[in-house]
Order: C-alpha cells, then sequence, then structure tokens
C-alpha cells in the first residue's frame, strides 16, 4: 500500500501495482480485544483525533432534548428535575465506563453515548401519568439504566459492582430513598 501496490498472496506472488487509491479506516481506543495500531500501518495515514465529549456537553446535549420533550406535557417546575435525572443518567454512564471495563471474554462490555440516549429515549416514552411526583422520574432514569447496562452483564461480580454504583448514584444523586430503592430494584 505504501509502496505504490501489494503482493499476491496465492499463486505467483506477483506484485499488483495500484494506482489512485485512497484508502479510509477508522479504529477505536485499544480495549478489550482491540489491538493497537502500529506506526507501521499509521504512518500511510492522516491521522485524526476526535476526543470524548465532556460531561457538561453531554449535559447540554440530553438536557435539551430531554427538557424540550418534557416541557410540552409537564409543568415548568420539572425542569430542576428533568436537569438533575441527565445529570444521573450521564454519572451512571461515566462510572459504568470506568469500573466496568471489557475483556477479551467480555467484549460486549464497550459503551457509547448511543447508551445514554437509550436511557433519554426509556424516559421519553413514558406517558404524562407517568410523571405524577417527581422521583417517579429519577425511578424510571434507574430502572432505564438496569435496562440498558445492567442486562448486559454476565457474572455475579459485575451485577454487584453495578448494584453497588446504582445505589450510592441514587441516593446521593437522585436524591431516592431505601423505600423508593426497593421499588426501582425489586429487592
Amino acid at each position: 500500500m505504501g509502496e505504490g501496490g501489494v503482493y499476491e498472496r496465492a499463486g505467483e506472488k506477483a506484485f499488483k501495482k495500484s494506482k489512485d487509491i485512497v484508502t479510509v479506516a477508522l479504529s477505536a481506543p485499544p480495549t478489550g480485544c482491540r489491538a493497537v495500531i502500529t506506526t507501521r500501518i499509521s504512518r500511510m495515514f492522516h491521522v485524526l483525533n476526535i476526543p470524548k465529549a465532556g460531561s457538561e456537553a453531554l449535559r447540554k446535549i440530553f438536557d435539551g432534548i430531554l427538557g424540550g420533550f418534557v416541557s410540552s406535557i409537564l409543568p415548568p417546575d420539572y425542569a430542576e428535575t428533568v436537569s438533575r435525572a441527565v445529570q444521573g443518567a450521564i454519572k451512571i454512564y461515566n462510572e459504568i465506563e470506568i469500573q466496568i471495563k471489557p475483556t477479551p471474554i467480555k467484549t460486549h462490555y464497550s459503551y457509547n453515548l448511543r447508551d445514554v440516549s437509550k436511557i433519554i429515549q426509556g424516559l421519553m416514552c413514558g406517558k404524562k401519568q407517568t410523571f405524577n411526583k417527581k422521583e417517579t422520574v429519577y425511578k424510571l432514569i434507574a430502572h432505564e439504566a438496569n435496562r440498558v447496562f445492567r442486562d448486559r452483564l454476565v457474572d455475579e461480580a459485575d451485577y454487584k459492582t453495578f448494584d453497588d454504583l446504582m445505589q450510592k448514584i441514587c441516593k446521593n444523586d437522585l436524591n431516592l430513598n431505601g423505600d423508593d430503592l426497593k421499588d426501582v430494584f425489586n429487592e
């Protein structure tokens, strides 16, 4: 590729010239089963690095999406509740990404913004009657996080890590007490 062509792998092993070829490639950070890209390959490309969006940027994006939806069905005093729910969802995502990492056996433990989006989308599926109390919004966020993240987990240690994390975030960030948590976690 870098020398104007490639050798055939079978047969005569002749050199095949290539001309006016454009190659585009994408890569994710080397975690789980993804390998590091060697300099021998990367020297042939223009490397662009797009950094991960920060929590504040995510909060603005999802606050706008959920806030626009909720403002059409709920009173204005729910704006703070919605903002807190979005912050809780983002915190859950950030903590899960740090504490439960992919491995070669658990390659499906890779997380991205679609997961946060699924939590917000699940909240938006609720009807007006669902939002009769502010605590219900927080319970629904916790339930959707369970659906999106916990359903992926495969062993008891990961379940425990996730459950402990959710209990901590629900108590500290979403102000759910013990009775509310029993409803969410079916204890």
